[in-house]
């Protein structure tokens, strides 16, 4: 995002469309399965063994890989206990935390929210201690994985999220979507009552090896010609294996309402000190700070980067970018005395909060905050409009020319999509 030149490496690039692209993979006989390639949900796969505590999918073995070789269940009960106390205190944050706080690097508050250490956290190790006790074990104050209380909802292929311009370097994302349970279980694949919380690792599929956006589009479309049962499940451990590890995790989002408002966050894996990692607080993409609403430092911003906002390429740049994505009811993204309501919908659509409630009469979305509810309800937008999309994205990526790199001015990647 925000690049200024934007140099397309992909033969379709200049295709006619998401119809077109459409067309091309139904003419081949090539339809994109979205629930077995892009989303997929089925309780075959999400409630399979191996969603279960010892299972590759179960909460515990994903956070495990996030961590050095050799960790040990205590290392990852420390990892944990940090990340979900990282809520019970008021924060105070700068983007580029190797420089000073100033204009560019504006000293950001980042509000405590007690709810997620005490429903999640606290919980966890109160089941801990008893489950100890009951079988005899000495207390040693950590968190027993096999009651991690989280439940697998999806695994999902994002080809969207990749940069066009770097294309062989570039192939999008792998996700595991969990929703937090009410509690502690080790049966999280058979429990019924679940919080207002989702937890979403996302992470860079891999190109090491040549592994181009084209390649991993068609190891992805091959889970739709997949037996089901054994097989379809084997080949799909088998792909989220390659990229579910700690240098491939770009980011970790939450979505909660434990508590009012509810608020967006965003993580990033980082070496806190040597051989001990952590998920740290980051800035939320594309989503200013809730302060600058209807700001004039916002609009002038979005004046002199409308055509980049306008065509979903634009970066929020540091000043401006928040620590949260807080969502108050009756709530939009404004601009004063700006009269382009797509400008103001293009910028609102590509934040956290605009895309899961504020721009809700055009971006539908579930109860007001989800666009994927802890339940496993999907919205109307994702639906109807944005899997469709992805649909068309894989279509082109199997209909395009061999993936190669172009020449481009040095710069940040281009995630693609800020969600």
């Amino acid at each position: 995002m925000g690049l200024k030149t934007l140099t397309f490496c992909l033969a379709f690039a200049l295709w006619g469309g998401a119809a077109a692209a459409a067309d091309q993979c139904a003419e081949a006989g090539a339809a994109v399965d979205t629930a077995r390639e892009l989303f997929i949900t089925d309780p075959a796969v999400v409630a399979s063994a191996r969603a279960e505590p010892g299972g590759p999918w179960h909460f515990a073995a994903v956070i495990k890989r996030l961590l050095p070789a050799g960790a040990t269940d205590k290392d990852a009960s420390d990892f944990l206990q940090a990340w979900l106390g990282s809520w019970d205190a008021e924060q105070k944050l700068v983007p580029d935390p190797t420089k000073p706080g100033g204009p560019d690097n504006p000293v950001r508050t980042l509000p405590r929210r007690a709810a997620v250490a005490a429903k999640v956290g606290a919980a966890w190790l109160a089941a801990s201690q008893k489950a100890r006790q009951a079988a005899g074990e000495p207390e040693d104050g950590s968190l027993k994985l096999d009651l991690a209380p989280f439940a697998l909802r999806a695994l999902v292929y994002r080809p969207d999220r990749r940069d066009r311009t770097h294309c062989a370097s570039s192939a999008g994302e792998g996700r595991f979507l969990f929703a937090a349970l009410a509690q502690p279980t080790a049966h999280p694949t058979t429990a019924a009552e679940t919080l207002e919380m989702t937890v979403i690792f996302e992470y860079d599929l891999p190109v090491a090896g040549g592994q181009t956006a084209k390649i991993w589009a068609a190891r992805w479309h091959a889970l739709g010609a997949a037996a089901a049962g054994p097989d379809y499940l084997a080949a799909l451990a088998a792909l989220t294996a390659e990229f579910s590890v700690g240098p491939q995790l770009g980011q970790v989002r939450t979505n909660e309402i434990l508590s009012f408002p509810s608020e967006l966050r965003q993580f990033e894996l980082v070496e806190a000190a040597p051989g001990r990692m952590a998920l740290a607080n980051a800035p939320v993409a594309q989503t200013p700070d809730l302060s600058l609403n209807n700001s004039a430092a916002l609009a002038a911003w979005a004046n002199a980067d409308r055509a980049a906002i306008l065509a979903e390429t634009h970066v929020m740049p540091p000043a401006l970018i928040g620590f949260t994505a807080p969502v108050p009811r009756a709530t939009s993204w404004r601009l004063p005395a700006v009269a382009d309501e797509e400008l103001r919908f293009k910028l609102g659509k590509n934040t956290c909060n605009g895309c899961h409630s504020f721009e809700h009469g055009r971006i539908p979305d579930v109860d007001g905050l989800w666009q994927f509810a802890p339940d496993g309800r999907l919205s109307g937008f994702l639906t109807e409009q944005d899997l469709p999309a992805r649909q068309a994205e894989v279509c082109g990526l199997l209909a395009a020319a061999q993936c190669r790199d172009e020449a481009v001015p040095p710069a940040p990647k281009n995630r693609g999509r800020a969600h």
